[in-house]
């Protein structure tokens, strides 16, 4: 039974007539009463009272109206929920991010991905890089914004962008006065890090900064984000380093200036199991590689003028 013919069921039910009814549908009388007629033949009962005027519907018709109705309310929202699908209107992203991104590109690209498909659900989780990584692993997230690649079977992982860092010093510390400051300067200092899981490559690229200026770096492990880092440093513990992503974001007690002899950067990727993704998750994944692709979207590196005064 083509649904065709119970559209043209319920417009004549609604109408009244034939010709009313084959006016609303753009159709001739004719081609209408043959409709009728083979709705009749399939369903094996008679429909129609052709005998009042206007129409009436038999004691069947009038329950197979009521089902009809339903039947073709249910296929319209069937068809909605596919096209919803298929328009990435519908479904769910679990995504964690690294809590060093959360005041970076990523959220943003999380914020501009909600704005573009308002009904997709998205859920954010931001923990430490073991935590993100073991759940990516067992399925509790969909994406996972990291600082390094994970070394997980069949996990694809996608280079987003690299970010410079910026040394965050105290604000009296000699080297504050500077526009600038190279690693060779830093020899004396007691160099901040979080743990190198979180950012393996972040982490080895600084230490080797160190060793090209000629020194053995003094270390000091920390735990918590860029802000918990540039909160030590404040606290006279030692310098640290930041994305310029931070840049308007700074403890009391301390300024950011730009690292020359080398500069050093941060490399952010978005990791998934791409065979477990729905159309809202490749999306999303689509969504991170474009917004990345265009030099606009990228966070401003900013102009040590403007950090000179802390």
């Amino acid at each position: 039974m083509e649904t065709r013919r119970l559209e043209v069921f319920i417009a004549l039910a609604d109408a009244g007539g034939f010709r009313q009814a084959a006016d609303r549908l753009f159709i001739t009388q004719p081609a209408l009463s043959q409709q009728i007629m083979r709705l009749e033949k399939d369903v094996g009962v008679q429909l129609i009272d052709r005998s009042t005027r206007p129409i009436s519907l038999t004691e069947a018709g009038r329950e197979f109206y009521f089902r009809c109705k339903n039947v073709l309310d249910a296929m319209g929202e069937v068809s909605q929920l596919l096209e919803d699908a298929r328009e990435v209107r519908f479904g769910r992203v679990r995504i964690g991010i690294v809590p060093a991104m959360l005041f970076a590109a990523p959220a943003r690209m999380v914020r501009t991905f909600r704005q573009r498909f308002p009904k997709a659900e998205v859920q954010l989780r931001s923990i430490a890089t073991s935590y993100l990584v073991e759940e990516l692993e067992q399925g509790s997230i969909d994406v996972a914004i990291l600082l390094t690649r994970p070394e997980l079977k069949d996990v694809a992982s996608h280079a987003l962008y690299g970010e410079d860092y910026l040394v965050c010093l105290p604000e009296d510390h000699p080297l504050a006065a500077q526009e600038q400051v190279s690693f060779a300067q830093l020899r004396n200092e007691r160099i901040l890090q979080g743990p190198r899981s979180a950012n393996p490559a972040g982490f080895d690229s600084i230490i080797a900064a160190c060793v090209g200026a000629g020194f053995s770096p003094k270390t000091g492990e920390a735990y918590g984000s860029y802000l918990d880092l540039a909160g030590l440093v404040s606290a006279g513990m030692g310098v640290s380093f930041v994305p310029v992503s931070y840049g308007d974001l700074r403890p009391s007690g301390v300024v950011y200036r730009p690292l020359v002899d080398p500069t050093v950067s941060m490399n952010v990727s978005v990791s998934c199991y791409e065979r477990r993704l729905d159309s809202v998750g490749r999306a999303f994944v689509q969504h991170c590689i474009e917004s990345c692709a265009v030099p606009a979207d990228a966070a401003p590196s900013p102009d040590p003028r403007e950090r000179k005064q802390g």
